[in-house]
């Protein structure tokens, strides 16, 4: 009976191929077989939350294309914001990634669960822009732009007092003269102040 059998092991370069019992032939794998077989790569998944095909609030780009959906070894990704929106965070596999140059950078390495959370980011105008009276914003700007949920504090500078706010056109009431807008769109504040009189 004919028995065929093949062992290879690269760290000992043998090549080991047995053809019936007793009978042995052993060859030596080249330098360069040694280094092509080492040299192909391994591929990993790469999950995304939210689906950048469905979520236009940022940008993922891979240094590699897909085979068969997964990614070899020693891909880049690079994720960044789209315009309008910020990036809070991104996880992979639960580990943050820092910010460097308005991008998230890492390597493929293994499979990967990747987390984006974004922000939206909205235009607040004062109207006018300076004036007897002071406003005050809950977080910083991001690129001249705020985040949903911002809010801003108005309040008239001493000698003063705010006879009307509006917000995108709609009056809005003041507790003992302070003011306060929460932004969720893109916001206009119109303000009218007077000088109190002695």
């Amino acid at each position: 009976m004919r028995h065929f059998a093949t062992t290879n092991n690269l760290s000992g370069v043998i090549k080991r191929t047995s053809i019936t019992p007793g009978a042995t032939i052993i060859t030596k794998v080249s330098e360069a077989e040694a280094a092509a077989l080492a040299a192909i790569p391994t591929y990993f998944s790469a999950t995304v939350d939210p689906n950048p095909g469905t979520d236009n609030t940022f940008k993922i780009a891979f240094s590699t294309a897909p085979v068969r959906g997964k990614y070899a070894f020693g891909t880049v990704v690079t994720i960044t914001k789209q315009a309008g929106f910020a990036i809070s965070s991104v996880l992979v596999n639960g580990e943050a990634i820092e910010e460097a140059d308005d991008a998230f950078t890492f390597t493929i390495t293994e499979p990967v669960d990747i987390d984006v959370i974004t922000l939206a980011l909205f235009t607040v105008t004062l109207d006018p822009a300076t004036g007897n009276f002071t406003a005050t914003y809950g977080t910083e700007a991001i690129g001249g732009k705020y985040t949903a949920g911002t809010v801003v504090t108005i309040e008239a500078a001493e000698g003063h007092e705010i006879t009307a706010l509006t917000v995108n056109s709609e009056a809005v009431t003041g507790v003992e003269g302070v003011y306060t807008v929460e932004i969720t769109a893109n916001t206009t504040i119109a303000i009218t102040t007077a000088e109190i009189q002695v």
